[in-house]
């Protein structure tokens, strides 16, 4: 039996530890690309220059214990869920999450 488990052990490959998480980062990123039809035969989809939106996550969790997400005009987190093609922001910490909806103001004189 002893054999049989040294034979497995060596066969056997384990996976590397994944890196840690950093505490706190900033990255941007494009939204708005899922349309796979574009990538054609089963390949990548390819990113459409009139359909991507750029968003910005700052994340905290050493100092602040929060998350930021800047949603240029048109991505669809503000369209989908807040129906608004406006730039959007979401804060999301351990007391839940709140939005910040850009609003057009129209002024009479």
């Amino acid at each position: 039996m002893a054999s049989f488990l040294f034979v497995w052990a060596a066969a056997v490959q384990f996976a590397p530890l994944p890196s840690p998480w950093p505490g706190a980062f900033k990255a941007v990123y494009m939204s708005n690309i899922t349309d796979l039809s574009l990538g054609g035969n089963g390949s990548a989809p390819v990113l459409d220059p009139h359909t991507a939106v750029a968003a910005t996550i700052h994340y905290d969790y050493t100092a602040q214990k929060a998350q930021v997400v800047i949603h240029d005009a048109g991505a669809d987190e503000c369209v989908r869920f807040y129906n608004s093609s406006l730039p959007c922001t979401t804060l999301m910490n351990s007391g839940g999450m709140v939005s910040r909806l850009s609003i057009a103001l129209q002024f009479s004189s």
